[in-house]
């Protein structure tokens, strides 16, 4: 087991384990790995609704707004959920659609790429100069494509999210899509998506109504070593 000190602030409870008391055996749980998994599906996803939608809306463009927090011990969770709720309101139905990532700078300070698509005329405010974020500097360039936003979810550093505050989401993604064809085909994959999780949902219910939780850790190794009973270390899957 790893007996290094761990700054609990910045801890999460990462692996849950799991017991089949059916059959007698045990899973363990990668909650970051399935937070990526869902952080790169729901990006992607983003990605293909404005590339469809660029095409759609003649005169519309993409926009990457970059925004750094000065000083690490300023950083709280509501800082870009304030920064959106003044985009939103400085922009209105002008704002399509939206979608964020946190990262984590080499000197440990969280900070932000923002997608957002506009119409062309529609002026975008610098996010420092005009006080909507206070909290350091900002850069705002054109997205060279809908998939830009992509490039920021592939880092290596992205997949460890114990370098994250407990409080930090790492994404976020929003539309308020004009009617037309980008529109009805997001509305028909939210739905089919609806009826997949349910059927999924039915199936687990079913085929694994025997699950039960144990604990949930810091360290996989904890979860093996500890939670685990000795007698039932080779029941591990």
């Amino acid at each position: 087991m790893d007996n290094e000190k761990i700054d609990i602030k910045w801890c999460r409870r990462r692996y849950v384990l799991l017991k089949d008391t059916q059959i007698v055996r045990y899973s363990v749980i990668d909650t970051f790995e399935k937070r990526y998994q869902n952080m790169r599906e729901k990006i992607s996803e983003f990605a293909r609704i404005m590339d469809m939608l660029s095409k759609e809306i003649v005169g519309s463009r993409l926009i990457m707004i970059t925004l750094t927090i000065a000083k690490i011990e300023d950083y709280n969770a509501g800082m870009i959920r304030d920064y959106i709720k003044n985009l939103k309101q400085r922009l209105g139905k002008n704002l399509f659609g939206f979608a964020w990532v946190a990262e984590i700078q080499r000197r440990g300070a969280v900070h932000y790429h923002l997608e957002i698509m506009v119409p062309k005329n529609i002026r975008v405010p610098m996010p420092d100069k005009s006080g909507m974020w206070p909290w350091g500097s900002s850069k705002t360039e054109k997205a060279r494509t809908a998939y830009y936003l992509c490039t920021y979810i592939g880092k290596e550093s992205q997949k460890d999210l114990s370098r994250y505050p407990k409080s930090c989401r790492t994404f976020a993604v929003s539309y308020r899509l004009p009617e037309g064809q980008t529109k009805a085909y997001l509305q028909a994959l939210k739905e089919s998506d609806k009826l997949r999780k349910e059927a999924y949902q039915v199936m687990k219910d079913f085929e694994k109504k025997s699950w039960e939780y144990v604990g949930a850790c810091v360290n996989k190794d904890y979860a093996t070593d500890v939670l685990v009973p000795s007698y039932d270390k080779e029941k591990i899957c």
